[in-house]
């Protein structure tokens, strides 16, 4: 986001729908617009230094745009156009590749200096990207204890020895059909801890996540996989948790997901049309050959099935949660269900109840957490018969150390665990509490109680008595090691830590904290016991989920920078090893000055854009767009945002709202912006802190506008210019309009766009992922587009060649035969020898210059959604930026 969390806490993730335009509300549907600006006040970098999702919504998130913008025009992506486009890609990755092998540039090790640790207590931190899923071998000693760990968009990986100081991770799930994992179990039936079951496709309820492909199970320890063959129709939904009984019966619970990321999201709904499998409970008993829904929960929830659990005494009793409809109990293996806990907001589709069961002796306890995005805080309850429980047999143990424990968003972090054979072991993880932290507790995103929930401590940092080592704000899977309850591995947004298994007393730090005596008594009552010490487990886990990358024209081999969701912006320095972040929060495009590569950009999300004029010292970034943040315009969650690659424009930056706005000075004087606009004391939105400005004549500098005529709406999508030209610029919205401008160095006023979208017969009216601009021929250009065939029939295809001759413009396909039917995410030209690269969900695609067919461009590269590409001709260089595998880089031939 734009100035620290200024700008972050800043954009609201509410959708904005104009009136009066035919076509726009679907449009409009996929543009992030601005909340109460009056919220974006300085002071809450703490809050929106780790990403955005502390200002999303369950149904606004960088993947709910992406979704959209690649079923749009329509509202939703049939799961066959999806099965059909990864049948073209395997059919396209069995034949020969192009020349070259794909290299991981990482980073293996992406530290947080201490200064932008701002939620710890100043230390460095090495992070990953987002763990969705955990598991651990029944065994657990030095030298063998396998911990097994599943990313949202980077598969399964595996520790051989997670007790290791330095663990080794491996990639196990390459022969999976999707790298979104939902869920992750050890077969209990199987004392060697070698058989496990893997769901496909992130719940998280969110639409935070990716659809699945089924169920894969290994017996190997995740050597080798298969597909259980009943599971295949549980494509396009979540696979949110698996359960199985003694005598084998596999249980799944299914859930709402949605697919797909790019370069610049613009996104909607999750809910695919049919033939999809209905939410519920599902059941196998002949080992994954044939599931049958045993409890059909979709005319009762419109997001499915969220946890199911088999009783610990008892085979035939199953549990299971639903969104919106709290905890249900089977009494005869599934035959018929109960409801046994009600929501705690019933009239809210986000209310998710977490569940964990525990063996008391004979009789089974059940813990219950429930929360929503809205409505009554989150609350903690408990019950000491499961089996016979009923709703008023719930005792809510809601105190002030746990009440609100996942704040707004239960509907993303809320997890409860219970160690087998510890009853009164109980873990509570959700989301920080902002206003606590530092303050009156270590905010409170990893919770333990000792005494069957009566009383907590905060785990959330450790024992260091100067700079203690903090877990991320949102925590999604725990796993304890079987010999001690205490030793945890815990998986969050920023990868995995693991704890020692000891504790400490911090309650001192209370009396440093200025408290009232009721605050500081409150403080000591949970920092009296945290964890001795934290670790992050991070090196070597390379699963951040970048979103571009950007290169310097002085040193395009040692100097980039790469946005990563919920990880900020890092700069590569030519180590594959280390890289360090440059900004906290969201991070989405980047950019450098052609002429001064010590002049950066970044951005957050939404319109919140900060420079920097210090070789990117992260205490050096300044606010930059605040003009734009206070405009009444919008833009995607992740907005076009260009710097001029011309040395001579060396000060012009473009965003993308409705309109395009410019630059020509790095957003203004340094001293000055540097004094009064610093990111992490300055709201996004103030209009004084940088000069960008509106181009294009008054009244036509609108490109969404219902004045240009058809395909109105949306926001824009892509700008971008030669370096070889520095008066045409084109620019592209996400309905599928598309401009040239011959002045757009001009005065701002002065600016003129021609539409030339309307010249042509032939152009998608689709979704613009990128425009490659023919330095030879500022007129000729390369577009790729978002989207399927489906959407648009009588207009196919999604890489185009585009000359505009002042009165023509011809798009001329370029898919030929073998692109497979699949959005095109990014698009860029070997400038050397004419080669064109396109990335998609699934990797990357090289068309030969003079050549009608498209190849898999280089080996090596996993199957992975690729938003993004970057290229540099002159030194031989194409870089890639994955959702989920991190960064790579193909040296070209």
């Amino acid at each position: 986001m734009a100035a620290l969390g200024l700008a972050v806490a800043a954009i609201a993730l509410v959708t904005t729908l104009r009136s009066g335009t035919a076509g726009a509300g679907k449009a409009d549907a996929i543009v992030n617009s601005k909340g109460d600006r009056d919220a974006v006040t300085p002071g809450k970098n703490a809050e929106a230094s780790v990403g955005g999702n502390e200002r999303r919504g369950p149904d606004a998130t960088p993947e709910v745009e992406a979704y959209l913008q690649r079923a749009y025009p329509a509202d939703e992506i049939p799961i066959d156009a999806t099965l059909a486009s990864q049948r073209a890609w395997a059919s396209l990755s069995a034949r020969a590749h192009s020349n070259g092998t794909w290299q991981l540039i990482g980073p293996s090790k992406a530290t947080y200096p201490a200064v932008l640790n701002v939620l710890g207590d100043g230390d460095q931190y090495v992070t990953a990207g987002r763990v969705t899923a955990m598991a651990i071998a029944p065994n657990c000693d030095h030298g063998d204890c396998a911990v097994y760990v599943g990313a949202a968009g980077g598969g399964i990986w595996r520790a051989r020895d997670g007790l290791s100081g330095s663990p080794r991770w491996e990639f196990v799930s390459g022969s999976f059909a999707t790298n979104a994992i939902g869920s992750l179990i050890v077969d209990p039936n199987d004392g060697s801890g070698k058989t496990l079951y893997a769901g496909t496709g992130e719940p998280n309820v969110s639409i935070d996540s990716e659809a699945g492909m089924g169920i894969y199970k290994t017996t190997n320890g995740g050597d080798t996989w298969t597909q259980l063959a009943g599971s295949v129709q549980f494509r396009g939904r979540a696979v949110a948790s698996i359960a199985v009984t003694p005598s084998g019966d596999i249980l799944a619970a299914i859930a709402r997901a949605v697919r797909g990321y790019s370069s610049v999201p613009g996104g909607a709904v999750s809910n695919p049309p049919p033939p999809v499998a209905t939410f519920g409970v599902y059941k196998s008993s002949d080992g994954g050959a044939a599931f049958t829904n045993v409890f059909d929960v979709t005319a009762m929830s419109a997001r499915g099935a969220n946890e199911v659990r088999v009783d610990p005494n008892n085979g035939a009793v199953y549990y299971a949660s639903v969104l919106q409809q709290g905890v249900w109990r089977s009494s005869n293996g599934g035959a018929a269900w109960t409801q046994i806990k009600t929501p705690l907001n019933p009239g809210n589709n986000t209310d998710r109840s977490e569940f964990a069961v525990a063996n008391n002796a004979g009789t089974t306890r059940m813990y219950v957490g429930q929360g929503a995005s809205g409505g009554q805080p989150a609350r903690f309850y408990r019950a000491d018969d499961a089996q016979a429980a009923t709703n008023a047999s719930f005792v809510d143990m809601t105190t002030p150390q746990n009440i609100n424990y996942c704040t707004g968003q239960c509907w993303y972090d809320n997890i409860l665990y219970s160690p087998a054979g510890y009853p009164d072991v109980i873990y509570l993880l959700g989301s920080f509490d902002y206003g606590q932290n530092g303050r009156s507790s270590n905010a409170r995103g990893v919770l333990l109680s000792t005494d069957a929930g009566a009383t907590w401590s905060d785990m959330t940092k450790d024992g260091d008595p100067n700079h203690s080592e903090s877990t991320h704000p949102d925590q999604h899977a725990i796993v304890t090691n079987p010999n001690n309850p205490f030793q945890y591995w815990e998986g969050s947004d920023g990868g995995v830590v693991r704890s020692d298994g000891g504790f400490a007393d911090v309650s001192w730090k209370c009396d440093q904290r200025n408290l009232s005596a009721a605050g500081n008594a409150y403080c000591k009552s949970l920092l009296w016991r945290v964890p001795n010490q934290l670790f992050s487990l991070n090196e070597g886990f390379s699963t951040l989920q970048f979103q571009s990358l950007s290169v310097s024209a002085q040193r395009p081999q040692n100097n980039l920078q790469g946005g990563t969701q919920d990880n900020g912006t890092f700069q590569f320095t030519g180590s594959n090893k280390v890289a360090w972040q440059e900004m906290y929060g969201d991070g989405g495009q980047s950019g450098f000055s052609a002429a001064d590569d010590s002049l950066r950009v970044n951005t957050f999300t939404g319109q919140a854009n900060d420079v920097n004029f210090r070789n990117g010292d992260p205490t050096k970034w300044v606010v930059a767009t605040g003009a734009i943040v206070a405009s009444p315009e919008a833009s995607y969650f992740y907005p076009p945002v260009t710097a001029d690659p011309n040395p001579a424009n060396w000060g012009t930056i473009f965003q993308g709202s409705f309109s395009v706005w410019r630059t020509q000075d790095w957003a203004g004087d340094r001293d000055y912006l540097e004094t009064n606009c610093a990111e992490f004391t300055t709201s996004a939105a103030n209009p004084a802190c940088g000069d960008f400005v509106r181009i294009g004549v008054p009244g036509t500098n609108d490109l969404t506008s219902a004045a240009y005529g058809t395909r109105a709406g949306g926001a824009v999508a892509a700008i971008e210019r030669t370096p070889s030209n520095t008066g045409t610029l084109w620019a592209a919205t996400g309905t599928g309009r598309v401009f040239i401008s011959d002045n757009a160095d001009a005065p701002a006023g002065s600016v003129v766009w021609t539409r030339i979208d309307t010249l042509s017969v032939t152009d998608p009216g689709r979704f613009v992922t990128s425009i490659y601009v023919d330095p030879a021929n500022p007129h000729h250009a390369w577009i790729s587009y978002s989207g399927y065939n489906f959407n648009t029939p009588t207009q196919p295809g999604h890489v185009f060649d585009v000359l505009w001759t002042g009165a023509v413009a011809a798009w001329t396909p370029l898919d030929g035969t073998t692109f497979p039917d699949l959005p095109a995410t990014d698009l860029v030209r070997d400038d050397v020898t004419g080669d064109l690269y396109a990335s998609s969900d699934f990797g990357v695609l090289r068309l030969a210059s003079g050549s009608a067919a498209w190849s898999v461009a280089g080996q090596g590269l996993p199957m992975v959604e690729v938003p993004g590409l970057t290229i540099v001709p002159s030194a031989r260089l194409l870089y890639a930026a994955t959702h989920g595998r991190s960064a790579w880089l193909l040296r070209l031939p």
